[in-house]
Formats: C-alpha cells, sequence, structure tokens
C-alpha cells in the first residue's frame, strides 16, 4: 500500500492532533515536521514520527523531495505564505482556518486552490474535528463557505444578539465571515 506522504508545519498541539490522526489511520506517513520552535518538532518527532526529517525553515522544507501533501497547523499570520509555496510546490494541501489573515489573502488562496484541483491537487481547509484523512474538498462546495470557515477561530463574543448582548467581539471588530460573506456575490462559484 502506498501511504500518502505529510509534512506538518506547525508542531504544536493541532500538529500533534493530525499527526496522531494520520498513524492511526494508517493511510498516511508524517516524514516531514516544521516548526519555529525546533524543540517543539523534535519532541513530535521523538513521540510519534521518528523517522520524519526536521526543516527549520520553509524554504527547507520546500526542498524535500519526499512530500505528498502538507497540513499547515501555525499561527494565522504564517497561513498564507505557506500555503502559497505548498501549493506552489505542488503538494496537496489541508490547512487549519482561518485560511488567511486579510480577504484578499483568502480570495487569492481560494483562486489558487481551483486551479490546484483542476491540477489534481486535492486543497481544503478542515471544519472543526474533521479527520484529517478527508482531505478532499469536492468542487461542489461553494467557494463562500471556505471563507466562513476561515474566520471563526479568534472570535470572541460578550453575549449573543438573541440574549441582548453585543455581537462585536471585545476589539469592537466584527466577525470577519458575517462583515464580508455579503461582499462576496462576484466570487464564481
Amino acid at each position: 500500500m502506498n501511504h500518502l506522504r505529510f509534512a506538518i508545519i506547525g508542531c504544536g498541539r493541532m500538529g500533534r492532533h493530525h499527526a496522531q490522526k494520520l498513524i492511526t489511520d494508517g493511510r498516511g506517513q508524517v516524514v516531514a515536521l516544521m516548526d519555529a520552535h525546533q524543540e517543539t518538532a523534535k519532541s513530535l518527532q521523538a513521540e510519534f514520527c521518528p523517522d520524519a526529517q526536521l526543516a527549520a525553515s520553509l524554504s527547507e522544507l520546500v526542498r524535500i523531495e519526499a512530500i505528498d501533501a502538507a497540513i499547515i497547523c501555525t499561527p494565522t499570520a504564517e497561513h498564507y505564505r505557506q500555503s502559497v509555496a505548498c501549493l506552489d510546490r505542488g503538494w496537496h494541501l489541508l490547512c487549519e482556518k482561518p485560511l488567511a489573515s486579510t480577504r484578499d489573502e483568502i480570495l487569492e488562496l481560494i483562486q489558487r486552490a481551483e486551479q490546484a484541483r483542476s491540477a489534481g491537487q486535492a486543497v481544503g481547509s478542515p471544519p472543526s474535528r474533521t479527520a484529517t484523512t478527508e482531505l478532499v474538498v469536492p468542487k461542489s462546495i461553494p467557494t463562500a463557505l471556505a471563507i466562513a470557515g476561515a474566520s471563526c477561530c479568534w472570535v470572541r463574543r460578550r453575549g449573543s444578539p438573541a440574549s441582548g448582548g453585543s455581537s462585536q467581539v471585545e476589539s469592537g471588530r466584527r466577525n470577519f465571515a458575517q462583515c464580508n460573506l455579503r461582499n462576496l456575490g462576484s466570487i464564481p462559484a
């Protein structure tokens, strides 16, 4: 059986979660680990994937030939840059949400993902508690779902409008998805 060879980018809690799911499932193999803190990557390597290569940087990681797919589990500010590098490398990609920091970055990633899908790459962002092995996001899923799924992690509400509370986050900024989904009518489905 041929295993899909994965790189885990970000070896903290979510990277560890995805590595465990891949190993338990048996269809994927973790072959590379990258984290800004090398000790975190080494810890994950020692616990779950002793044969995985360690990369100290994204540029070092993308030079590794034996990778088919990447799972990005880093802070949101890194998602755009890392996703672009992985897609440009031709890897299948699973990026934790939110997809990127800005609406423009998200829209560009959606466009790149559509191009990658048409070239045969599997690209997605998992809904909460979805197993890592469910990588393929069908083309029939509306593009706007990627935006909605990409936004909700950082929202901290003071209360819900139904209970008389505010629908704004503590900083006074609204939930990205609620503010911007209505403005996405021009995005092709």
